[in-house]
């Protein structure tokens, strides 16, 4: 893989797409070998991971019950950020997403390409 670019991980069912990129994101333990991104163990650096990588699952994982804003805010502490990481965070990725004007509105509320940028 090559900085500044997009991977792509392909394969037929069950040959373990999933499996992989939930490991080398930390949501699910390693049973063996290691994985390296940008010379850091997958492992045991996953702060750096978690700001490096990110995944864009084939179905919406949004509450569309509750605002951009909210949703933002709910992923951001599942990923233990600090509330005034969390503040930054949200202004900066509304901003570079370009839906700042839809902080307050709900998700369902959307188009579908404006949730696929969420």
């Amino acid at each position: 893989m090559f900085p500044n670019q997009m991977f792509v991980l392909l394969g037929h069912n069950g040959a373990g797409k999933t499996t992989t990129i939930q490991m080398l994101t930390g949501l699910i333990p390693h049973t063996s070998g290691n994985a390296s991104i940008f010379q850091r163990d997958v492992f045991r650096d996953k702060d750096f991971i978690n700001g490096v990588v990110g995944i864009c699952p084939q179905h919406d994982m949004l509450m569309e019950s509750m605002t951009v804003m909210e949703n933002i805010h709910y992923f951001c502490t599942i990923k233990m950020m600090t509330e005034t990481e969390i503040e930054d965070y949200a202004n900066e990725i509304l901003e570079k997403l370009t839906i700042k004007d839809k902080k307050d509105s709900f998700v369902g509320t959307l188009s579908g390409g404006q949730k696929r940028k969420l």
